[in-house]
């Protein structure tokens, strides 16, 4: 999170940012530091499948800055805008049950009154310093509005 120092030189305003994920690279030379090799990953074969449901949460940090999330800073990349997602996981155990989990709930819609007051603090000075947070829909009413039945989702997976 941006400490009191980091939050200066934001720009006041930013475009509404489109439901439809798109990216943009502009020719310019970055100067990217030397990243780690990857770990190998052996995923060990199954008969088992997962259907795996992506929801746009609606919610958008728009002109935030990296260092917020990652380090470290890479030249030309001092703005950011980002986008939260939430995964539906279905699939039927053993028994042929079907079975729902989600991975992730986004921020709530109405994240200055629902976030714990420290958090909900902390955001808004993002704001303060310009950056744009916005939330238009609760995950729930989204799941909803897709034909999703709250009851049936078992668990949560959140880290």
């Amino acid at each position: 999170m941006l400490d009191d120092d980091e939050l200066h030189d934001h720009p006041s305003s930013h475009p509404k940012a489109s439901p439809i994920l798109t990216s943009s690279i502009q020719s310019q030379t970055l100067d990217i530091p030397q990243l780690a090799k990857m770990p190998s990953v052996t995923i060990p074969p199954s008969t088992q499948t997962v259907n795996v449901q992506i929801f746009d949460t609606t919610f958008r940090i728009l002109g935030g800055r990296p260092q917020a999330f990652m380090s470290p800073l890479i030249k030309g990349f001092e703005r950011m805008n980002a986008l939260a997602y939430s995964f539906l996981i279905t699939h039927k155990d053993s028994n042929g049950k079907e079975r729902k989990f989600l991975f992730d709930l986004g921020a709530p819609k109405n994240w200055k009154e629902d976030l714990p007051p420290s958090i909900a603090d902390h955001v808004k000075k993002w704001e303060k310093a310009g950056i744009v947070i916005e939330c238009e829909k609760y995950l729930t009413e989204l799941l909803r509005d897709h034909g999703v039945v709250l009851e049936e989702i078992e668990g949560m997976i959140w880290r």
